[in-house]
């Protein structure tokens, strides 16, 4: 069983006519809680088969309240909608002399949407004792949100009832070989494909102003492959290095408003938003550093990403024309320590994270000038884990 809860709260003034001022205070909820049950089958010495399932219940809530500060009028609106998603899946885990297949297909069935099948299958095969190869594929979607689909309307945007899934596709091939007893070395290439991708765009019904009002449509496309790369060693029974590195070439097609007065939009071909191109880790294990204590040194590295706002404030207001203008959030590196404690079914931990003190930011605000969202500088973590 799971929950997961979204709650975002904010408050805004605009003004409709001349000399009025406007408060508006919205409120959303989103709720998720599920159940899921696995079950795995050993039929003869070939086929291990899973079998598993999964209910969900997503439920959105919106409250927005607007009160007029010159006409002392108060309009409230609530809104609460409810889906439901079952799921059933099915792998087989078929073993060979020196070749391994799985087979899965995943069936989806929202109860405002289209069921949807999910096929995936993956490939192993051992070249030699030390020596293997892999490759996959698989499909995916994403449902619009419930929020997507039902963002209150009000004088300038909505949200988008006729909203279509995102789709997606996904293939790597790669080969790991044990160089030596204490050293491991792995390679990954990977290519993926998302169609239909949801963006706010001003393609919604005309406003009072002779404008589209702005809604979440089907309008994005994204590409992306790259290299993956992994190298294990162990200096001996008690220290271990990992090393990890990730190169992602991605590119996103976006419509853009180019015209205020006009909301033409074209297809532009850009560095993908919030993916960075460089992602590397390095990590260190100590084990027994104490009696049953182990040590980790965690190290990332994460690149510059990009995001894309449309600057209104460099409008040219004879012509219309808007740029759009690509903002950064800066490349940062995290240092982490974390000291666990192992007991038969359980553990605890103290974790330093964040030790450099790093300034830096993982998501971005909603402006091109604000100071998106902040991370914390240096914190310490204490936690305990129950296996049962």
């Amino acid at each position: 069983k799971r929950q997961n809860i979204r709650r975002n709260d904010f408050e805004q003034f605009y003004s409709l006519y001349p000399g009025d001022k406007n408060k508006r205070n919205t409120e959303n909820n989103d709720c998720r809680i599920g159940a899921d049950l696995q079950i795995e089958k050993l039929f003869g010495d070939k086929h291990l088969f899973t079998f598993g399932g999964s209910f969900i219940t997503d439920h959105y809530e919106n409250k927005d309240k607007v009160a007029s500060l010159i006409f002392n009028t108060i309009s409230t609106t609530a809104i609460e909608e409810n889906r439901d998603i079952s799921a059933l899946y099915i792998q087989d885990e078929i073993t060979f002399e020196k070749f391994f297949l799985q087979i899965g297909v995943r069936y989806d069935s929202p109860t405002d949407f289209d069921s949807h099948i999910s096929p995936r299958i993956a490939i192993r095969h051992d070249i030699s004792d030390n020596f293997r190869f892999r490759t996959s594929y698989g499909r995916a979607f994403r449902a619009p949100t419930l929020s997507e689909l039902n963002w209150p309307e009000d004088a300038y945007s909505r949200g988008n009832a006729l909203l279509s899934e995102e789709d997606s596709e996904a293939f790597d091939f790669g080969m790991e070989g044990e160089i030596s007893k204490n050293l491991l070395i792995r390679a990954n290439l990977f290519y993926q494909k998302t169609e239909d991708m949801i963006q706010w765009a001003p393609t919604g019904p005309m406003t009072a102003w002779g404008t589209p009002k702005w809604q979440p449509d089907n309008i994005n496309k994204m590409e992306a492959e790259g290299l993956e790369l992994e190298v294990y060693y162990a200096a001996n029974e008690n220290l271990s290095f990992v090393a990890a590195y990730t190169l992602t070439d991605a590119e996103q097609t976006n419509a853009e408003i180019v015209n205020f007065y006009t909301s033409r939009l074209i297809d532009v071909t850009r560095k993908a938003r919030f993916v960075p191109k460089h992602r590397l880790n390095f990590s260190i294990k100590f084990k027994n550093i104490l009696k049953d204590f182990n040590l980790y040194v965690d190290a990332h590295y994460i690149d510059k990403q990009y995001n894309y706002y449309t600057d209104y404030s460099q409008m040219n207001f004879i012509t219309g024309d808007v740029p759009t203008i690509e903002k950064t959030l800066p490349s940062y590196t995290l240092v982490d320590i974390k000291l666990i404690k192992e007991f038969n079914n359980s553990r605890i931990y103290l974790a330093l994270n964040n030790i450099l003190d790093e300034d830096y930011s993982t998501r971005f605000g909603t402006g091109l000038n604000d100071l998106d969202y902040p991370m914390p500088g240096i914190n310490v973590v204490f936690g305990m884990k129950v296996m049962y």
